[in-house]
């Protein structure tokens, strides 16, 4: 790997808490972070690799042919590699996706699914805050962008995104040593509670959390995690009514803007 950034600030988190309405903020207003941090701040994104068709708009993602990905798997150019159930894309990073002088600062918006590899590969330069949200605020979000026409999910693909982002929350909980307490159905908690307790051995829990979260990527990351010491994401941001933009605030000043120019404040206090 090329020479890794001085810090990588990463905010994974499941669907529907509004991630990327989150990066979009801090580069738009990136004068302001430098204000009240008081340092001139460097500020570029790092673009995960992915075979899925490209977007009109792509923030953090570049785009490639499905046989230029398995190349690339295959010379292993690319890791911290995994598919998407939704849609069964694959999506990874490129050696220099991580790349940068001493000053810069990267923003990233890895997957659940990366961030134990991350944590691993990058060490202390990678500092990542867990971006959650209640099933309830979840399902909130989703059935708004429903009534605003920008998006169309039946009711079964509105509660199977639901499950698999419990999921997502309960991984990400746990890779920051916290409760995941009322964030979550209760009976998918409880089914965790007992495959943690088992160490992975009752068949009952990994039965049910299989087919509640419909992911083979789930329990592979499930069991890698209560097999591990290490931290891997060091905070973790509940988002709520208080920190959600009503249509037409402004985002300068608010309790969102306060809270991660506060994540940042934390990641940076050893990368001076």
């Amino acid at each position: 790997m090329n020479i890794i950034a001085k810090k990588i600030i990463n905010f994974p988190g499941p669907s529907a808490v509004g991630r990327d309405f989150m990066l979009e903020k801090l580069l738009e207003n990136k004068e302001r972070l430098e204000q009240e941090l008081q340092r001139v701040i460097n500020l570029k994104v790092a673009t995960k690799t992915t075979d899925r068709t490209a977007r009109s708009v792509e923030l953090t993602k570049k785009s490639i042919s499905e046989e230029e990905f398995t190349e690339l798997m295959n010379q292993d150019k690319i890791f911290a590699a995994y598919v998407l159930e939704s849609n069964g894309k694959r999506y990874g990073y490129e050696p220099d996706a991580f790349t940068g002088e001493d000053d810069d600062i990267l923003l990233s918006d890895a997957s659940v699914y990366q961030t134990l590899d991350l944590k691993e590969k990058l060490g202390d330069a990678l500092y990542s805050v867990a971006v959650v949200g209640s099933r309830d605020y979840r399902e909130a979000n989703i059935r708004d962008r429903i009534k605003a026409g920008k998006s169309s999910e039946s009711e079964d693909e509105i509660q199977t995104r639901l499950n698999l982002g419990d999921a997502h929350v309960v991984l990400l909980v746990l890779m920051a040593k916290e409760s995941f307490a009322d964030l979550v159905d209760k009976k998918f908690h409880e089914a965790v509670e007992l495959f943690i307790s088992s160490r992975g051995q009752n068949e009952e829990s990994r039965a049910f959390i299989k087919e509640f979260s419909r992911s083979d990527n789930v329990l592979q990351l499930l069991e890698r995690i209560i097999h591990s010491d290490m931290q891997a994401v060091d905070e973790v941001f509940i988002r709520g009514t208080e920190d959600h933009l009503p249509f037409g605030e402004d985002f300068d000043g608010s309790n969102l803007q306060k809270k991660l120019h506060s994540f940042f404040g934390n990641a940076l206090k050893d990368a001076a």
